[in-house]
């Protein structure tokens, strides 16, 4: 009776776990893109920003048919020729949602590599060319702060979050 209880007593918990889930189902055609913001509140005396007080813009800055490839452990996204066209618009301190399904992930802000300024509080977007350096193909490197030494403590680290991971997984875009 007592290995029956305790067998009960264990299903039970098993079936009341919940598994994280996206707000958005997956449809099997899921998108992840990049939108600038409509209206972007900082926190106060942090590079960071207020998701709760921040819109996106109405379409996506990058969309997911340009996104070519992400490299999980460099953090690193590669894009199609064009979009390098739209990423050259950037200004220091732009801030872009990485989204899937238009619900956002995180938040990047993008710091360009000449940028003198610090941004400790956030994840942050920069052009580089790819390592080994290669003259011809550029990537956008999320770091953690900035400059990107990925050891900034207090950063909430969503750039593999395991939704994004999986969208980018099922579509052949994930090394």
């Amino acid at each position: 009776m007592r290995k029956l209880l305790t067998l009960l007593a264990f299903l039970l918990i098993l079936l009341s776990c919940k598994k994280d889930k996206p707000k958005n189902n997956y449809t099997g055609n899921d998108k992840v893109e990049f939108y600038l913001l409509e209206t972007m509140t900082p926190v106060t005396n942090k590079c960071a920003i207020d998701g709760s007080r921040s819109t996106l813009k109405a379409t996506p800055f990058i969309t997911n048919e340009e996104i070519v490839v992400y490299d999980q452990k460099k953090h690193e996204f590669k894009f199609t020729a064009d979009t390098w066209q739209k990423l050259e618009t950037l200004k220091d301190w732009d801030a872009l949602a990485i989204t899937m399904n238009k619900e956002v992930i995180y938040f990047a802000i993008f710091k360009p590599g000449h940028s003198s300024s610090s941004c400790d509080h956030s994840i942050t977007a920069a052009k580089r060319l790819a390592v080994p350096r290669n003259l011809t193909e550029q990537v956008l490197s999320m770091s953690l702060g900035y400059p990107g030494n990925d050891n900034f403590p207090g950063i909430e680290d969503k750039r593999n979050d395991k939704f994004l991971l999986h969208a980018l997984y099922i579509q052949g875009k994930l090394l």
